[in-house]
């Protein structure tokens, strides 16, 4: 393993500096997570572990699109009932309906008398035209359909990361954006689009409030608390008695704070009454944990098509899987850490030394793609600097910016999988713990000053380089004292 480091990592400055393409970002998949809670995003069909596949990395269609703006419109069920004639030939049967829709409601028109060609791809000022209309925007009127991004970007959906250059859009983008659209005010600044939709509405029928439907599950949501901040919270109750875990991120898909509860629930009806035995929150930038009073609370609930409307959250039937059950165990043995009451028995395992092996492999290909972008980001500084006019200059700015942000994200992806690595050491019983939990702390804080450069200049890269030397040095030591070799 030691060996593989070193070579990725000494070659990584070396190579041909071209961008390529990577697998969909952390924050393509939690977005997607968090609208298939609401029910608003499906996959493309599930795997071998009945998880859904998104696709994130492929190109969403046109049918795709119209189908995601029917759902952020709320109007999915008016849309399978209502029968709806189109001139179209070449469209599909499970599109049908929302096409139906969407063109009866002069939402979308075809490509021709005949055809939609639903099967085209979109582009990404098509998409955020769909959804500056779910927002209540008129295209012609409040924006250009062909630079949707520039009322996009003012309104705050996007963030200047999509324009006339943008090539690549994918199914992951549709999320990120679709996830960001029901936290943007409505175009009459009174509502968010979520409060609209009332995508945590739960249905008046069919519904379930048995015990045998809400026990032995990992209840699943994502949801975004404000327009900076989620939550992914995991609920499970077997018996009588309850856990809950949750994770906080920032708008950069950081992990602000995680959090920790247990203790025992009753069911009268629609409602769940639950009574908190212990209750931790963890915040990580201050490193403080928080022994929070036990509360008891109730809440009204339903259980519908796999969904648990609880309160005003609506969270998804996971049936422990592994994805699941592994996140859930990491904030668990991580939180009571802190607390001083590890939940792993003996020393490291096999199994441990796998989970963390792996997770190295990633963060070392993870670092090595920041270096690329950076160095790339770097090239285009070099560019602006020697520009001879403005415009020059300023096409080589954002080039650089757009680079820069992708070293910065791949390095916040290392900054996560370095967390996990210490979730993991917590529940290693012996002497090594802590020494292991102070190193991934000592990374992570690497890894924060990775993420803060505003230019690539050559300090930046100077810095990332000395820096990379000292993160590589510590995850040896951790391999060191998880017996890895």
């Amino acid at each position: 393993m030691k060996r593989i480091l070193s070579l990725i990592l000494s070659l990584a400055l070396a190579f041909s500096l071209m961008p390529s393409a990577f697998a969909a970002s952390n924050e393509a998949v939690q977005a997607a997570e968090a609208l298939h809670s609401l029910g608003l995003f499906n996959g493309t069909g599930t795997d071998a572990n009945g998880n859904p596949i998104y696709d994130l990395d492929r190109a969403p269609t046109r049918q795709e699109a119209i189908t995601m703006l029917v759902r952020l419109l709320g109007k999915e069920d008016a849309a399978k009932q209502g029968t709806w004639k189109t001139p179209f030939t070449d469209v599909d049967s499970w599109a049908a309906p929302y096409v139906g829709y969407a063109y009866s409601n002069s939402l979308t028109s075809g490509t021709s008398a005949t055809t939609f060609s639903g099967n085209n791809t979109v582009t990404t000022s098509q998409y955020l035209s769909f959804v500056l209309r779910a927002l209540g925007y008129t295209s012609g009127t409040d924006f250009q359909w062909d630079k949707a991004w520039e009322l996009s970007d003012k309104i705050g959906l996007t963030k200047g990361n999509y324009n006339a250059t943008t090539k690549s859009f994918t199914r992951g983008d549709v999320a990120i954006i679709s996830k960001q659209a029901l936290s943007v005010k409505m175009k009459d600044g009174q509502k968010s689009l979520s409060d609209v939709i009332g995508a945590a509405t739960p249905p008046s029928t069919p519904s379930d409030t048995t015990s045998s439907a809400l026990t032995d599950r990992l209840w699943l949501t994502v949801t975004q608390m404000d327009a900076k901040n989620s939550c992914a919270e995991i609920y499970e109750f077997k018996g009588s008695q309850y856990s809950c875990t949750y994770e906080f991120f920032n708008e950069n898909n950081q992990t602000i704070a995680l959090g920790y509860e247990e203790g025992s629930y009753q069911l009268s009806g629609t409602t769940l009454s639950i009574t908190q035995t212990k209750n931790y929150s963890y915040i990580l930038a201050a490193q403080k944990l928080s022994r929070n009073n036990p509360l008891s609370y109730s809440y009204p609930f339903k259980i519908s098509n796999g969904k648990l409307y609880l309160h005003d959250w609506v969270y998804v039937d996971m049936q422990y899987k592994d994805s699941t059950v592994e996140v859930q165990n990491r904030i668990k043995s991580y939180v009571l850490a802190q607390a001083g009451e590890a939940s792993g028995s003996g020393s490291v395992s096999v199994a441990q030394q796998q989970q963390v092996l792996g997770k190295i492999g990633t963060v070392t290909d993870k670092m090595k793609s920041g270096l690329l972008y950076l160095a790339k980001a770097n090239e285009y500084h070099i560019y602006a600097i020697g520009s001879s006019s403005s415009t020059d200059a300023s096409t080589n700015k954002f080039y650089e910016s757009r680079y820069l942000g992708e070293s910065k994200k791949n390095y916040s992806d290392c900054r996560a999988l370095i967390l996990e690595i210490k979730a993991i050491a917590a529940g290693i019983n012996d002497s090594s713990r802590q020494q292991i939990m102070d190193k991934c702390d000592q990374i992570v804080a690497y890894f924060d000053s990775l993420c803060s450069f505003t230019t690539a200049d050559s300090s930046a890269v100077a810095e990332v380089s000395e820096t990379t030397k000292l993160v590589v040095k510590l995850m040896y030591e951790i391999c060191d004292l998880m017996g890895i070799k």
